[in-house]
């Protein structure tokens, strides 16, 4: 399989970079260390990802609307997996004065759009707390990487939630086409099929 990972020098994407390499994929980091700085070089990674024939690309870097932007351009050419936030969640006055949480909303509300319609599978992870960033009951990069492992052979999932922050539900994507989980059904390993 080849995967790029925007976003893999650190954290998150960096456990994302060495879980799928130590299973022996191909997989290319896209990053300023690289040579492709999300804030300034997006039709340069835009136009790699087209090219490279990659089997996923995980939209993991965090980079102002640069995320929206490449879940619109990319998600017709390969399978897309992106970072959200569950501080999308409750759209909030404080909310709406903070760049990250607007941002981290227009992902969410781009990637319900384009699910829709399109012909590829594609999964949102909204995340609250990870671990090394919090000290607030974080969610550990192992849970991610087992919930990616279970998107793998379930794709009909489009958004998996860890819920580690409260928050409020009012925003809850609904499609027939589409099913989504949270982490506890992942962990319990439910049957998709009671989802549906």
């Amino acid at each position: 399989m080849k995967i790029i990972i925007t976003g893999h020098t650190k954290g998150l994407g960096l456990h994302i970079y060495n879980h799928f390499v130590n299973q022996g994929h191909e997989v290319i980091g896209l990053s300023r260390a690289t040579g492709y700085d999300l804030t300034t070089d997006i039709d340069k990674v835009i136009d790699f990802v087209k090219n490279s024939n990659c089997d996923y690309f995980f939209n993991n870097a965090y980079a102002d609307v640069q995320q929206a932007v490449l879940i619109k351009e990319l998600a017709k050419h390969t399978m897309v997996i992106t970072s959200g936030s569950m501080g999308a969640n409750g759209y909030s006055l404080y909310k709406i004065q903070n760049p990250y949480f607007i941002n981290k909303y227009k992902i969410e509300m781009v990637h319900i759009d384009i699910k829709r319609n399109n012909p590829l599978p594609m999964l949102l992870l909204k995340m609250g707390y990870l671990e090394n960033y919090s000290d607030k009951d974080p969610i550990m990069y192992e849970e991610v990487l087992r919930a990616i492992d279970f998107w793998f052979t379930n794709t009909r999932v489009s958004l998996i939630e860890f819920g580690n922050i409260n928050y409020d539900k009012n925003i809850k994507p609904n499609n027939p086409q589409h099913v989504d989980m949270n982490i506890d059904d992942v962990i319990n390993n439910k049957n998709l099929e009671n989802k549906l």
